[in-house]
């Protein structure tokens, strides 16, 4: 990986050493994670890791929280409740309260978590995006700017789902598709990405 282009930012700095950065962090994968699945690595160069290490700590402990729990969503879940006894635990934990919302219904009262309102868990998911173009050959080095993402917010049309190339990363953890714009689209690709079963979201990539 180390002379490789920066997936990122595209950087053949001799002097910024790239590793094999995982584009999903590894920390999120389940314990049942088949052993077939192959984890989208792609080159990484420290400056472009350093912008995303917090934000991908927010990213893993709110996504849980905002699927409702399978498997998968409920041992990372656990994971992270023993990470804020951590020193920079209090930090992390004040963090995830941010996005929070209370919400009354009737005489019910429910805590929700909206993944599309926090900085962090965005930042993280473009760079998702960013790293499977780059996987994919699609696209490498696209810019952060380029990439429009939001949460899914209507159902998604089976017609559009027939027309995605699907991976699957393990069922209760992340299935993704895409695809790729033809040369007179606007975009390179279009993206659905569903994490633990729930939390949906789909984006652009702008040429």
């Amino acid at each position: 990986m180390k002379n490789k282009p920066c997936a990122y930012c595209g950087t053949t700095d001799k002097n910024l050493k790239r590793t094999k950065g995982h584009v999903i962090s590894h920390a999120m994968y389940p314990s049942n994670t088949p052993h077939y699945i192959q984890r989208p690595t792609v080159p990484e160069c420290p400056n472009c890791q350093r912008i995303w290490t917090d934000a991908e700590t927010q990213f893993m402990n709110l996504l849980p929280l905002a699927s409702h729990g399978n498997f998968a969503a409920r041992e990372r879940w656990q994971v992270a409740l023993r990470s804020f006894e951590k020193t920079s635990g209090p930090r992390w934990f004040s963090d995830l309260l941010q996005p929070l919302v209370f919400v009354t219904t009737g005489d019910k009262a429910t805590i929700t978590a909206y993944p599309a309102r926090d900085d962090s868990v965005m930042l993280v998911l473009r760079k998702i995006i960013r790293g499977l173009s780059a996987y994919h050959r699609i696209a490498t080095a696209v810019p952060d700017d380029a990439v429009l993402a939001d949460v899914l917010r209507v159902p998604f049309p089976a017609y559009l789902q027939d027309m995605l190339t699907w991976h699957d990363l393990g069922h209760e953890f992340v299935e993704y598709g895409f695809e790729v714009g033809s040369d007179d689209t606007p975009w390179s690709s279009a993206w659905y990405i569903q994490f633990y079963e729930r939390c949906e979201f789909v984006a652009l990539v702008r040429r």
